[in-house]
C-alpha cells in the first residue's frame, strides 16, 4: 500500500475529523473509501461504454431507408404540436454511416446524463418505428446500461422549468424539457439536432454533433 500526502485547510480538516468520528473511522479511512468508490465507478462506466458500443454495432434492429425519428408521432394523440427529432445514435450504419461513426465516439467516450423523457421516447420509437424492431431483451439491455448514468426524473418541478424555457425561448415544450433536465443534472452541453447549434439556454449550451463543418 502506497502513502498519499494531501494538503487541506485546517477548518476543512477539523470538519472531516468530526465526520470520521461519527462514522467510527479515520480521515485516512474516509479518503480510502472515497478513492475506492471513485475507481470502481470509473471501471463500471468503462465497461458500460464498451457494452454500449457493442450494442450499437451489433443491434438486430434495422431502421430502413425512410426512417425518421419523429417525436411528434409519440405525442400525436395529445395536445402538443408535432416536432421532428432524429435519434442521436444516427440510425443503422448502412443508412447514415457518417452519423453512426460520430455517435460511436460520442456515446461510449463521453460522460453523459439522460432524462426519463428520453428513455420513454427511446422505448416507443424502437418498438414502433424501425423496419426491424429491437427485441425486448435488447431493449432491457439498453435500459440497464443507460440507467447506470444520471437520469433526471420527470416531475412537476421539471415540467414547470420546461414550460419556462418553452415560453421564454419560443420552443417546442418537449425540447425545452430536455434543456430543463440537462440544467438539473448540471450538464453544460445538450446534444441535439433540433435546436440552434451553439445556442445557450441558461447554463446549457446546445451542440449539434452531426452539423457539417
Amino acid at each position: 500500500m502506497k502513502n498519499l500526502t494531501l494538503a487541506v485547510h485546517d477548518d476543512f480538516l477539523d470538519r472531516v475529523r468530526v465526520i470520521a468520528a461519527e462514522r467510527k473511522t479515520t480521515v485516512n479511512g474516509l479518503v480510502r473509501e472515497y478513492l475506492g468508490k471513485l475507481a470502481n465507478e470509473e471501471a463500471r462506466l468503462a465497461d458500460t461504454r464498451k457494452r454500449l458500443r457493442e450494442l450499437m454495432d451489433n443491434s438486430t434492429a434495422e431502421l430502413g431507408p425512410d426512417y425518421v425519428w419523429d417525436r411528434g408521432e409519440i405525442y400525436a394523440d395529445r395536445m402538443f404540436p408535432r416536432h421532428e427529432h432524429r435519434d442521436l445514435r444516427g440510425g443503422r450504419k448502412r443508412h447514415e454511416p457518417a452519423k453512426h461513426e460520430i455517435a460511436r465516439h460520442i456515446i461510449p467516450g463521453t460522460r453523459f446524463c439522460l432524462s426519463g423523457q428520453v428513455l420513454a421516447e427511446f422505448y416507443v420509437n424502437v418498438t414502433t418505428k424501425p423496419r426491424i424492431r429491437l427485441t425486448l431483451p435488447e431493449i432491457d439491455e439498453w435500459l440497464d446500461l443507460l440507467d447506470r448514468y444520471p437520469v433526471a426524473a420527470v416531475d412537476a418541478a421539471l415540467v414547470r422549468r420546461g414550460v419556462f424555457f418553452a415560453q421564454r425561448s419560443k420552443l417546442d415544450y418537449f425540447d425545452a424539457a430536455l434543456i430543463a433536465a440537462a440544467e438539473r443534472l448540471g450538464a453544460p452541453i445538450l446534444y441535439t439536432e433540433d435546436l440552434n447549434h451553439n445556442q445557450l439556454y441558461g447554463s446549457v449550451r446546445v451542440m449539434n454533433p452531426f452539423r457539417p463543418n
